[in-house]
Parts: structure tokens; sequence; C-alpha cells
């Protein structure tokens, strides 16, 4: 016996829900179904009311599937469609056959519908009831759709109420998030006052330092276990990198200096020794050994941001100097003095006493009564003078063999005269036999005539017992002046030796660059093989689009060169102080650039080449290489940092906000270049397009660079954020 209990139910069962059982169920008397019946196994049902059975093969087929047919039933037999068709008459199944007695295939069958037709009237009726249930609903649709739209605005309205109490909500969480807190609002004290903390810098921060210094020698990387306000000690301003250092004196005041062994009396010798060793650099005019300078030092934070160099100032604060008595301010890129600066005093860079100047003056034009009997006789020596100028004022040639360089002796060709136009020599008159040379000014070229008739221009000539050789390599003489040929002009020659004797004719009406100067010949031609341009020779030169630099600088400048190594570039240009470098030429191999161009403040463009163009440099240590060009612009040639093991580290790119241009090609780690405000979007579309990062990076900018690239309405900056998110790349800014 199963241990379910049993139930039965005399009488009526009626259940509003739903019915589930777990065994079979048996019903014996009719069942009616109101809606739809899904039978998910088997329907066994032989008596399945329904007129159509189906297709069968054979009509034997058939009546052994269906043997008790009822009226109205029909079936298809046969192999195809349309097939022969059957149908239940007087009990049994009978084939339909037409007039003619072939199978009845189509066409209207012979079958009693008045019990169809009857059904169909009940249906019309029922259908007619059904309209009238759907017209009722359909009214209740309409009411209810009209109510549901009057519900939605209500929805519409409370939402918009309630955004607008969540962005009010929102305003004042910001406004109290955001106090005591970076660009917010300050808090008030328990007294009602603003904390001192929260005050901006130049309200109350005044930083006292000893003096302004240049030329020293800095202790790099070590750090002094002293501070500021230890009596052999004073912070000093250097004037050449624009950053704070400690000075310790070397003679620290003891016992046994004669001195008492007391706190006042070692401090009083402290100052004495300060004093005098400060003194004796302003005397001297150079830094002394009497002090050694850090870069870093125990309270170094209290005068600015530490770099390699030393303490960069901050914006906002005052700075005064204790021993000049004067006060500066940061500019960004120097400490500038506030006001004129001036003190009294009698050395370079104070102010002269009034007292004192009032004497100065009337000795002055005591002095000037007594110079002005002098100037008749002085002028009258200056117009002698000026004929001796005049005198030297067309160089001539003196001593032939001194214009020799080279290998041998330069050719000397006669020139018979300098023209304007080709058209000056028709009909001219020559001797037979004998070449006759002329410049011609109009077409910057030397043209020779035989016979009356002009030809050229010439590009070389031939004289007796020489070897044919380009004009540009030869001397004309022409009349009583000696002339060297460019390829478009004529320049008037003299020798080295007539040039140091004749300084009138270099300071007088003679043009610089009317002076040919063969020993310069040498050094023009390898600066312009190293990249350079030569404007004036011996005089104006040019590089990297600095077109006013010096000859003294060109030397400099191409000494510096002579440091080239194989691969490793490490400090070859180190606190270089040049204005421009020539291009420096690097091999297609792995270089080292650590501190490269450190401190090389004056630099405004690097540029690199090799012999693969673009030029892409391969760096292997790229430690500080631009640590400090406060200057620099533009970096050009590709710097590939694929084989690079770690990131870009702040201090590489720790410069004064100017450079703009830099491409950078194979990052894979992070970089920093959070002091470059100025940097191009050219610059970092390049750095994110040309990235081999296999991992999440992020690229540190200056927070102007980051307000671009997230500003929405600047869309060419802010679509590189997307850009850089598709390769795991993310900006960030301090």
């Amino acid at each position: 016996m199963s241990s379910i209990p049993t139930k039965q139910i005399d009488g009526d069962v009626a259940i509003s829900r739903n019915v589930t059982t777990g065994g079979n169920a048996a019903v014996r008397g009719s069942a009616t179904i109101n809606h739809n019946l899904t039978v998910k196994g088997w329907l066994d049902a032989p008596n399945v009311k329904g007129p159509s059975k189906g297709l069968f093969i054979t009509p034997e087929s058939l009546r052994e599937a269906y043997p008790t047919p009822q009226e109205g039933w029909w079936a298809l037999v046969g192999d195809t469609l349309p097939a022969h068709v059957y149908m239940c008459i007087g009990g049994a199944w009978n084939g339909q056959y037409d007039a003619d007695g072939s199978p009845r295939l189509a066409g209207t069958l012979t079958i009693d519908s008045a019990a169809y037709l009857e059904t169909v009237e009940g249906f019309k009726g029922e259908l007619e009831v059904i309209k009238t249930d759907v017209g009722q609903h359909h009214d209740a649709i309409e009411g209810l759709q009209t109510e549901q739209v009057a519900h939605e605005r209500l929805i519409r309205l409370l939402q918009s109420a309630a955004d607008a109490a969540q962005t009010t909500a929102d305003a004042a969480k910001a406004v109290t998030d955001s106090k005591g807190q970076p660009d917010g609002i300050a808090p008030l004290g328990v007294d009602g006052k603003v904390p001192a903390a929260h005050l901006p810098g130049y309200v109350d921060d005044v930083v006292e330092f000893g003096a302004v210094v240049s030329g020293v020698t800095v202790e790099l990387g070590v750090v002094s276990g002293c501070v500021s306000t230890d009596a052999w000690c004073m912070v000093v301003y250097d004037d050449e990198h624009h950053v704070f250092l400690l000075a310790e004196s070397r003679r620290r005041p003891a016992a046994d200096d004669g001195m008492e062994a007391t706190a006042e009396g070692l401090s009083a010798a402290a100052d004495a020794i300060m004093d005098d060793d400060y003194q004796s650099d302003l005397d001297s005019g150079t830094p002394a050994d009497r002090f050694r300078y850090y870069s870093n030092w125990q309270d170094g934070d209290v005068f600015g941001r530490l770099s390699l160099a030393g303490r960069v100032p901050e914006a906002g604060k005052v700075y005064v100097s204790t021993r000049e008595k004067r006060v500066y301010h940061w500019s960004g890129t120097r400490l500038e003095l506030v006001g004129s600066g001036l003190v009294l005093g009698a050395t370079p860079g104070t102010a002269f006493p009034g007292d004192e100047g009032a004497s100065t003056t009337e000795k002055v034009d005591a002095l000037r009564d007594e110079f002005d009997g002098h100037v008749s006789s002085s002028e009258r020596r200056v117009e002698e003078l000026q004929d001796i100028v005049d005198s030297y004022a067309m160089p001539v040639m003196i001593d032939l063999p001194d214009l020799s360089y080279r290998l041998g002796k330069i050719p000397l060709v006669s020139l018979n005269g300098i023209v304007d136009a080709v058209e000056e020599l028709d009909g001219l008159e020559s001797v037979h036999g004998t070449t006759n040379y002329y410049f011609v000014r109009q077409e910057k070229a030397i043209y020779w005539i035989d016979y009356g008739v002009a030809y050229g221009p010439v590009q070389s000539i031939s004289t007796i017992g020489m070897a044919p050789i380009m004009i540009t390599d030869a001397l004309f003489i022409c009349g009583n002046q000696v002339y060297s040929f460019d390829g478009e002009r004529l320049n008037r020659v003299v020798t080295t030796a007539d040039v140091d004797a004749m300084p009138a004719a270099r300071e007088s009406s003679m043009e610089v660059e009317d002076v040919y100067r063969p020993e310069m010949k040498v050094f023009d031609d390898e600066w312009r093989a190293a990249g350079g341009t030569v404007i004036v020779s011996g005089v104006t030169y040019g590089c990297n689009g600095t077109d006013d630099l010096t000859y003294e600088e060109a030397v400099e400048i191409k000494q510096l060169y002579s440091k080239r190594k194989t691969d490793d570039y490490s400090r070859m240009f180190f606190a270089a102080t040049v204005r421009a470098l020539l291009p420096v030429w690097l091999p297609n191999a792995l270089v080292k650039l650590s501190s490269m161009f450190q401190s090389a403040a004056g630099l405004t463009k690097i540029v690199f080449r090799s012999n693969v163009s673009p030029c892409i440099v391969r760096i292997g240590d790229f430690t500080t290489t631009f640590h400090t060009c406060s200057n620099l612009k533009e970096i050009d040639g590709v710097l590939d940092v694929s084989n690079m093991t770690s990131p870009i580290y702040y201090p590489t790119f720790m410069l004064d906000g100017r450079l703009e241009d830099v491409w950078i090609s194979g990052l894979k780690y992070s970089a920093n270049f959070q002091d470059c405000k100025s940097l191009s979007l050219a610059s970092l579309q390049y750095l994110v397009d040309n990235a081999a990062n296999t991992t999440a990076i992020t690229i540190t900018v200056h927070h102007d660079v980051y307000a671009k690239l997230t500003d929405e309405s600047n869309t060419e900056w802010n679509a590189l954020l997307a850009q850089a998110a598709e390769k795991n790349i993310t900006f960030a800014t301090v």
C-alpha cells in the first residue's frame, strides 16, 4: 500500500487555479476544454472528429486504418498528388468518379453539406456575440490607453522634478566636498578665519636666501646633511642654471680657532668666515674653492621643487637675498628683480649716493672744458688718418705666392673685362689664337670671345702646361685687381698678410664678403659637410635654423663633435653653452644617449641624422637626455624606444615647457611629459599610433595638455583619448 493518503470527494469540485497530477488521470465522463489543449506526448485517439483522414497508397490500406467510417469523412488514395478522392457513403469507403468513369482528382465533392451549413449558421451567431464583446473591450481599452497617457505625463513631470532635485543636491555636495580641497573653498578655523595652510603662497610665503652665484661646481646626486640655518651654510641662487643650491663653507669654526667654545662664539666665527669667503668670491669675480655646493639638502623643500641641478623656485613666492638686500620673484624660468633692485654703492649694479654724484659732476664739467680745447686738433688728426684709410679702400694683390693653398699653385687667368650683358661682347676685338675672358654680371657667368663672337658660359679653362680645371678653382687678374669666381659672382682677393696689414681697409668701405680668405676654405668646407651653412666666410655661420652664429661660435660648436664615439654618446653635449648644434649623425645601431644634452640651456632645436631617411635613433639608454634644456622646442628625428626595458621617467624631459615637437616610436612602457606644456597634438598622435605596448601603460602630460585632451568641444584633441584607449593607453596629469 502506498503511504500517500487517498481522498475521495463525492460531488462537484471547482478549482480556480492550476491543477497538477503526478500520476495518471482517468475521466469517465465528458471533458470540455474552453482554451488551448497542449499534448506533449502522443495523442492516441482513434475517434477524433475530422473529415479528412489523410493520404493512403491503396484503398485497402485506407479501409484497414479506418474500417468503420462515418458520414462526412473523406481521404486521398494514391502515391502522387493530386490523388483519387474516397468518401464515406452508407458507412463504407467509396471512390469518387467523374461522368467519364475516371477517378475524381479535383472538382466539387458529392457530399451532403446540410449538416455543415447548420454548423456554419451556428458559428455566425456566435460570431455576432463575439463582435459585441470585442466592441465593448475596444471601448475599455481606449479608456485604459487614455488613462495610461495621463499617467506617463505625470511620471515625466515627477522625473523632471526628481532630476532637478538631484542636480541641486549634487551641486550642494560638490560645494561641500570642495571644502579644503585644491581649487575648492577654504574652510574657516575656530577663530572664524581662514587657516594659513589654505592661504595662497604669496600671502605669507617669503623665502630668504644668501646670495646669487654663477659658474659653480655642484655635487650632483649627493645630499648634504646640513640645513640652510646652519651657521656655516647659506642657500645661494645659481644664476646660470636657475636653481637654488646649498653653499657649505669648507672652513667650519671650532674651539681651536681662537674663539670661545660657546654657541655664541662659534656662530660669530661662522658669520665672519661666511662674510669673508663670500666677499672674496665677489672680489675675484670667479667662484673660489671656499664652498661646496649641493643640489639637495635636509630642508631643501622650503626652497622649491627638487631637480637634478638643484631646487627650482616656485611661482607665487617672494625671494629675498639677505646679502644683496634685493627682492626677487620667479618668472617661470628664472628669478627676476622686483622693482629696480638698486642699492647704494660704488660697484656695478648699485646706485651712486646723491652728494657724491654732485661732487663728481663738478669734476666732470672741469674735465670737459679741458677736453674741448683738444677737440679741434684731434679732428685734424682724424682727417689725416682718413686719408690713410682711403688709400687702403681698394685691396690689391701684393704677393702672389701667398695665395697658394691646397697642393701646388693656383692658376692665374687674365680677365679682359667686366660687362653687364652678353650683347656688349658682340664686336669686341680679340687677339687671334688667345682666349679672351669676360665676366657678365646679368648672367653671373664667365664668357670668352674669339673673332668678335661670344662663347659661354665657361665651366673650365686650360692653361699652358696644366690640365683643364674648373673656373671656380682659378684666380682672375683684371687690371690691378685679383678675383676668385664662386659660380655666381667675382670676389676681390687679398692675402692673409695683406688683410692683417690693412686694418683701415677692413674697417672702411670694403665689404666683408668681398674679402676672400684662403685659410677659411678648409673650415668652411668641413662646416658645410657637417650640415651647416656659411653666410659670410670667417664672419657669420648658420645651422639648424640659427643663422647669426659668429665664427668663434661655429668653431666652439665644431670642437664639441670631437667627443663623438661609436655607440655611447653619453654627456657629449652636457652643459654646452652654445646656441645651436650641427646635425648629430648616429649609426644605425643601438646607442646610449644618457645626459647627452643635459643642461644645454641655449639649444632650441636638436637634429639627428643617419644613413636612413627618416632618421631613426635606436635608443638603449635615455636617462636625463634632455634634462633642463630649458629653451628646446623641437627634436628632429624619430626616437625609437622599443629596445628600452623601463619607462621614460620624468627627468628625461624635465624642461621649462617650451618643447613642441618630438617623435617617439615603439613605446612599451609608461612615459612622463609633465613639464612639456607646449607639446603638440601631432607629437602625441605619433606616439600613440606608433606605440608597441602589450600591457596597459600611462602617458603623464602637463595639466594644460590634459585639459585639451579632456575638452569634449576640442574634437581633434579629445578624439585622441579614444584612440589611445583602443591601444590600452591612458593619459594622466599631476
